[in-house]
C-alpha cells in the first residue's frame, strides 16, 4: 500500500489525537505524606488506596517522599506537590501560603497530642519533667510537638530542653531506651508501633483534641479531579471491609468531606506562631 502525503497527514492527525487523549486520561499527579513513619511504610499503606483512586478517576499518582517533616514542610510551602496528607496546623498554613484546600479527613477521630515516659521511670506528673529533656519528631508536628510545647510552657509552666528526632518512631525509641525524660507523639503512630515497644511506655499527658490530618489539594489541580478524588475515597469506604482496611491503614477509617473554615481555620486563634519554625512560619 502506497501512502500519499494527504494520507500520511491523516494518519499523523489520528495518532496525535490518540496521544492527546492518552495524556489526558493518564495525567499524573504528585502526592506527599507527612513523614511520621518510614518511606517504606508510607509506600505500603498508601499505594493500595491510590491504586483504587487511579482506577476510579483515570489519573495516576506518584508518591513524593521526604526525609524529614521539615523537608515536607518546605515542599508544601513552595507548592511543589499536588496533593498532600498533612497535620492540622500544616493545613491551616498551607491554605494561607499556597491555597491548598483540605478535601478529605476522618470523621470519627480527633487528634490528641500525647506525652510518653518510660514505664520504668519514676515520673508521675508533669512537674517531674521540669528541667528535663523532651524529644519531639519536628518543631511543627502539630499534636506531638507544636501544640504540645505551647501547652507545656504556657499552660502547665514546665521548663524543658527540646530535641527533634525526625519521626514519631524515633521519639518512642528514644524514650524506651532512656535517652530522654519524655517524648511527644499521637495515638495513631503509637498504636502502629510493635507491642513490645508500646509496653515500655506510659502516657503522662494529653492535649485537647482537634480535627485530624486531612488530605489537601493545590488549587492548580482541576476542580473535577479534586471532586473525583474525594468521591473515590468515600467510594472505597463504601466498597466493603477490604476498602475500610485500606483506609484504616492510612489513618482515615471513615472519610468525610472536609471544610477548611470549620475544621482548620479556628487553629489560627491558638496563637502558636512563636513556636513555629522554618518554612511554615
Amino acid at each position: 500500500m502506497i501512502l500519499t502525503l494527504k494520507d500520511t497527514g491523516k494518519y499523523l492527525s489520528i495518532g496525535l489525537v490518540c496521544c492527546l487523549l492518552h495524556s489526558v486520561v493518564y495525567a499524573e499527579y504528585t502526592i506527599s505524606i507527612v513523614p511520621q513513619i518510614s518511606a517504606n511504610k508510607i509506600e505500603n499503606r498508601w499505594s493500595p488506596v491510590l491504586e483504587f483512586i487511579e482506577q476510579e478517576v483515570g489519573v495516576g499518582f506518584k508518591i513524593i517522599h521526604h526525609a524529614s517533616i521539615e523537608e515536607f514542610e518546605e515542599s508544601v510551602a513552595a507548592g511543589e506537590v499536588d496533593f498532600a496528607y498533612m497535620n492540622p496546623f500544616h493545613a491551616f498554613r498551607a491554605k494561607e501560603l499556597q491555597g491548598y484546600t483540605p478535601i478529605i479527613r476522618d470523621r470519627t477521630k480527633m487528634l490528641f497530642g500525647q506525652l510518653w515516659v518510660n514505664k520504668r521511670s519514676g515520673y508521675e506528673s508533669l512537674e517531674d519533667l521540669d528541667g528535663g529533656l523532651i524529644v519531639f519528631p519536628a518543631p511543627n508536628a502539630f499534636g506531638a510537638s507544636l501544640y504540645m510545647r505551647a501547652l507545656l510552657r504556657e499552660k502547665e509552666g514546665i521548663n524543658f530542653r527540646a530535641k527533634y528526632v525526625k519521626t514519631h518512631s524515633n521519639v518512642y525509641r528514644h524514650v524506651a531506651m532512656g535517652r530522654s525524660e519524655a517524648g511527644g507523639g499521637v495515638a495513631r503512630t503509637y498504636n502502629a508501633e510493635p507491642e513490645n515497644l508500646r509496653q515500655q511506655l506510659r502516657l503522662i499527658y494529653q492535649t485537647p483534641g482537634v480535627r485530624p490530618h486531612p488530605i489537601c489539594v493545590h488549587p492548580r489541580v482541576p476542580e473535577a479531579v479534586q471532586r473525583q478524588f474525594a468521591e473515590a475515597v468515600i467510594e472505597l469506604f463504601n466498597s466493603g471491609e477490604s476498602g475500610i482496611e485500606r483506609l484504616r491503614a492510612i489513618g482515615i477509617p471513615e472519610p468525610v468531606l472536609s471544610d477548611y473554615d470549620t475544621d482548620y481555620f479556628p487553629l489560627g486563634a491558638l496563637n502558636l506562631s512563636q513556636y513555629v519554625e522554618g518554612s511554615m512560619r
